[in-house]
Formats: C-alpha cells, structure tokens, sequence
C-alpha cells in the first residue's frame, strides 16, 4: 500500500513513498554540504543555493529532484522565472509533491505574463489534489484579473516558499536526502512558527508512520484532523497507518472516508484493494479496478494496483489475466520485480510476495 506523502504536501506532499533502497549521494563531505546549503536556503541567500546544488553530483533521482526542486524556489526568490520554470520541470518526475510544483509553475508563468500556461498549471495542482485550496485562489486571481492594467501585477500569488512553508520544504529535502532526525527538527519547526499549519502535522504523521513509530503518527494525524478534517490525503494516510496496527475496520473506515471526499483519488481505492484480498475477492477486483481509472498521475500506484489486480485474479483462478496484468507492473515500475521493494517499500506480505513472484508466472 502507499500513503500519500506530502512534501505531498511538500504535498508532498508519494503517497506512502518512504523508499528504502535510495543509493545515497557518494559525497565524502556529503553531510556538510547539505547542511550548508539549507543553512543558506533559511537565509535567503539564493544564488549561493543554486551553486552549491549544481556543484552535487552522483544524487539519486528522488535526491535530484528534491535537490531541483529547492533551486527552483531560489530562482523564484531572485525573480528568475524561465530558470525557476525549468527547475521544478526538471524535478517533475520524481517530485512527490506535484501540487506545489505546478502551483509554482503557474505563479511563474503568471509573472512571465503567460496567462494561458499559468492557468494551465495552477489547474493542473487542482486536478493532482482537489483539496489544495492555494492553486484554487490562485487560479481564481488569475482568472479574474483584467490584462491590460498591468497593476495586477502587484498582487502576490500564494508560492511554496515562504514562512513556516519554508521549514517544511527543508524537512522534505532531509527526509528525501536520508536525513531523518532533522527532518523531523524541520517540521516541528514549522508547527512551532505556526501551530495551526495542518500541512506540518500532516508530514510528521507521515514521517512517523515511515518509521513504525504508529501511535505518534496517529497522533500526529489527530492534530490534523483538529485543524482540517477534509484533507482526503490525511484520512488515506491515517488508514495505512490503522492497516499496519492490524486495524483493518478503522483502516476500511479512513479509506471510505477519503473517497467520500474525493471519488477521483485512486489511493484510497487501491488501498481497499488490498484490505478485501483476503475477504471478498470481487470486491477487491472492484477497488482495484476502480484504482485504476481514477489514476491519471501515479505511475508507481499504476504498478501495485496492476500488481494488486493480478493476485486477485490469481485467487479466483483467472491465471491467464494474472500474468498479463503482473507483465503490466512491472512495465511501469521495473521495481516491482523485487522483494525488498515489495516488502520494505509497500508493505505487502510475506504469502502476497511469494505468489506474486513464484506463482503468476
């Protein structure tokens, strides 16, 4: 099963993406160098972030694109938007937290004057996550605003890039760089500055949930819940977490209840997928299959709900569609053909595993 992370929500903000086979940047001063560079993200000194990050080499892609992602953020400080515009491009692939990407995308092309590619990307933060209510403002400014007087200008659109929004993003730049404890020093930073920033409570939950530690995740999703009950992302969240205390009621509850407020997330779809495997096997082809024509953007998610589907057809004896379906997996993430990543990455059990590769053949 995957969570959504949120980065996701710096969004990041992958779903559940807590990846534990990241080869790590082959730095002998590695550790430094980051530290330098968030030191100076914290001050505002930009152009000295984009040199140091250019000056990394050998990162992972999920390192890469964090790594993107931050330089992106300094050349929207310095005004450089065409340079911004092709950093958070070059970071798209491997960013889980693709509704802030494309709210800064829009922004960009806002102040570029390009209203039609600003819309364009401002609505594509809304389809990634309908509950992002930033690109909704935004796009609502931009939309209304009458080009030809060009004081619209002056009025800020809402960037991930500021204020306690700032210690969120170095939070998911350390935990994408294996930097755990200090990840966790960033978000709590962040809820510190601000205590009523959901978003904040939403990354330590996740962070937590990554780290076994399920009652402080649940905590943590609690507070969350106090602030902003109507994020579908935290209740598939808090369902992957009842799902590893072996909660399967609570977890089927969170899941129903993320759908219910988004019917187009396929998260909570594939993770009921899993929950009815052993229990209704025609209910778990539903999910599944309801996974996969809502999922316009997760192409790991692809994978496990085709992974998901060819084990449920394997049950039912449909040993033909098995197979093709497990050949479709592993066409859109190769990872799928390996147990670690099925075990450590998605959490699928040991009997799962072993059908899945020994079995559908």
């Amino acid at each position: 099963m995957q969570p959504k992370n949120y980065y996701l929500i710096f969004v990041m903000l992958l779903l559940f993406n807590c990846s534990t086979n990241k080869e790590p940047i082959k730095e002998t001063t590695y550790n430094d160098k980051i530290d330098y560079i968030m030191t100076q993200y914290l001050l505002n000194n930009s152009q000295c972030v984009i040199s140091e990050i250019d000056a990394i080499e050998n990162a992972s892609p999920e390192q890469r694109a964090i790594l993107d992602y931050v330089k992106g953020l300094s050349y929207f400080k310095l005004g450089l938007y065409h340079a911004a515009v092709n950093s958070f491009l070059a970071a798209e692939k491997n960013i889980p937290m693709k509704q802030e990407l494309y709210n800064n995308i829009g922004i960009c092309y806002y102040y570029l004057g390009d209203y039609e590619n600003a819309l364009r990307y401002l609505h594509e933060a809304f389809l990634f996550d309908p509950a992002y209510k930033i690109a909704v403002d935004n796009y609502n400014l931009v939309a209304s605003e009458d080009r030809t007087d060009e004081s619209f200008l002056e009025i800020p659109l809402q960037a991930f890039s500021d204020n306690c929004s700032i210690y969120l993003c170095a939070g998911w730049m350390n935990y994408y760089l294996d930097r755990f404890p200090d990840a966790v020093y960033y978000f709590k930073k962040a809820i510190e500055i601000a205590p009523d920033y959901v978003m904040g409570y939403m990354a330590l939950g996740f962070l937590y949930d990554t780290a076994k530690n399920y009652a402080s995740a649940l905590e943590y999703y609690r507070q969350a819940i106090e602030l902003d009950s109507l994020y579908p992302d935290l209740w598939n969240n808090i369902g992957i977490t009842y799902s590893h205390l072996s909660m399967p009621d609570k977890s089927k509850e969170s899941f129903l209840k993320a759908i219910e407020l988004n019917k187009d997330y396929p998260h909570p779809y594939n993770n009921l997928g899993f929950l009815y495997l052993h229990e209704d096997i025609n209910k778990s082809i539903y999910y599944f299959e309801r996974a996969l024509a809502k999922n316009n953007y997760y192409p790991e998610l692809l994978a496990e709900s085709c992974g998901g589907l060819a084990l449920a057809l394997y049950f039912q004896g449909s040993l033909q569609k098995a197979h093709e379906l497990k050949q479709t997996a592993l066409e859109h993430n190769y990872k799928m053909s390996e147990i670690i990543y099925l075990k450590e990455y998605l959490h699928w059990p040991d009997d799962f595993i072993n059908i899945f590769m020994e079995q559908i053949e």
